[in-house]
């Protein structure tokens, strides 16, 4: 990630990231267990961390907790677009933002 790997050294500090949606059915969803092998601060875990609902989960003793690589870009992306205005609005909403509704809903200064 950009603002946690490089900004905080001046490194890149004068670019901007954008994030262009085209499908959020696929958001890189990998085991909690992988956040150490990607080199990022520990304070930087809340920026991906997911948890899945428990329906989705496996077994009784499944937490759900996992990373979410595209909930992390939502997070720190300085501009999200989608790939019509149409889209733009309905990943806001519960049955199409699957599950990062909210989040995107609280980023709509910045979702195009």
């Amino acid at each position: 990630l950009l603002a946690a790997k490089y900004r905080p050294y001046g490194v890149y500090r004068d670019s901007r990231s954008v994030l262009v949606i085209h499908n959020l059915a696929h958001q890189g969803v990998e085991p909690a267990s992988t956040y150490p092998d990607l080199g990022l601060p520990p304070e930087w875990y809340g920026a991906l961390e997911w948890v899945f609902p428990e329906w989705a989960r496996r077994h009784a003793l499944d937490k759900g907790e996992a990373v979410n690589f595209l909930k992390g870009a939502v997070v720190t992306a300085d501009r999200i677009v989608t790939v019509s205005q149409g889209y733009s609005w309905e990943v806001t909403t519960a049955e199409g933002g699957q599950g990062l509704n909210e989040l995107l809903s609280s980023r709509k200064s910045v979702l195009n």
